[in-house]
């Protein structure tokens, strides 16, 4: 199911907001839609990931697919977006 870019806007926006939440040190209104996320980018570990993915879970009220634990689908906030959207109801 293709989703809107209005609805990917909102998503990727709440995510940025999750950012505020983690115990990183990095300004999350800085983050850019296509900014890596790992290493080359802002250098997330595993640790920041893992709490990265409860948060999201929490916030959108869903559980990520097995098949979508996969570092591809982490690799900046426009690539998570999409990944949210296709996983909830619009």
């Amino acid at each position: 199911m293709p989703h809107s870019d209005d609805r990917l806007r909102s998503i990727i926006d709440r995510l940025r907001h999750l950012f505020i939440e983690l115990d990183v040190s990095f300004d999350a209104d800085r983050i850019e839609d296509t900014t890596f996320l790992f290493e080359g980018g802002l250098g997330l570990d595993s640790f920041a990931v893992v709490e990265l993915i409860t948060l999201i879970e929490r916030d959108f009220s869903f559980e990520f697919p097995e098949a979508d634990l996969i570092p591809e689908s982490f690799q900046d906030l426009r690539t998570i977006g999409a990944v949210i959207a296709r996983n909830i109801s619009p």
